[in-house]
């Protein structure tokens, strides 16, 4: 946690301690105690808390999750929803993106499967119509 900055400001919460930080979202000014490092910024606990959701994560997350559920009726937008996800869950392993996300990303694992065993299942399906209505 950084030193205290000489700002003539204090923690609203805690008067008499001084601020070293400012609220990313809401410009409260934050003490050690009351600073909550998120996502690469500071937040007060009422903001962090605020950003904390069932699916919050990265892009890379909210692609794979929309692309999944699109890849139920197009099997190559699964595919892509499937690599997107993996992509992200090695990045959330690695440190390089928001944990959040890992929720996200195994339910569009889960859709892509289910969309990428739909598509197959299709093609098989309008295989044995085509080669069904040849002479």
């Amino acid at each position: 946690m950084p030193e205290p900055a000489d700002t003539g400001r204090f923690c609203p919460v805690h008067p008499g301690v001084p601020a070293f930080e400012v609220c990313t979202r809401c410009g409260r000014f934050l003490c050690g105690d009351c600073s909550v490092f998120r996502e690469q910024a500071w937040y007060c606990p009422a903001c962090a808390q605020r950003m904390v959701g069932l699916f919050a994560g990265s892009w890379f997350a909210i692609v794979a999750g929309i692309s999944a559920f699109v890849g139920l009726g197009c099997a190559p937008l699964a595919a892509l929803a499937a690599v997107l996800a993996l992509c992200d869950l090695a990045m959330i392993a690695s440190g390089r993106s928001a944990k959040g996300g890992w929720k996200l990303d195994l339910i569009a694992l889960g859709l892509s499967v289910v969309g990428l065993v739909i598509g197959v299942f299709l093609i098989q399906r309008l295989g044995m119509l085509g080669g069904a209505a040849s002479p």
